[in-house]
């Protein structure tokens, strides 16, 4: 069975955003902070599909946070511009 062509990818768009906690709380290795960071990502195609992606870096579990995980989301979408959505060889081309 053949796939519809997704098409290229002709936006990525990125965003850093912070919601802040009612009141700090603690997890098992000390107190989280007073806030949650995230970084959302948009991507859409030639051919009209869009989706979108989330990660959210946690200083108490990961050694980066939301300033490296936004420059790393950033140098990647750079390699994925205008490239033909095809996730087996994007995900071979990010790694």
């Amino acid at each position: 069975m053949a796939l519809k062509a997704l098409g290229k990818i002709n936006k990525i768009e990125i965003y850093a955003i912070a919601i802040p906690f009612i009141r700090p709380f603690k997890i098992a290795s000390g107190p989280y902070g007073d806030k949650a960071e995230y970084a959302l990502v948009r991507l859409q195609t030639s051919e009209g599909v869009e989706g979108w992606g989330e990660a959210s870096p946690v200083p108490a579990f990961s050694k980066i946070g939301q300033e490296e995980v936004l420059k790393e989301l950033n140098a990647v979408a750079e390699l994925l511009k205008n490239q033909e959505l095809n996730v087996n060889m994007l995900h071979k081309r990010i790694r």
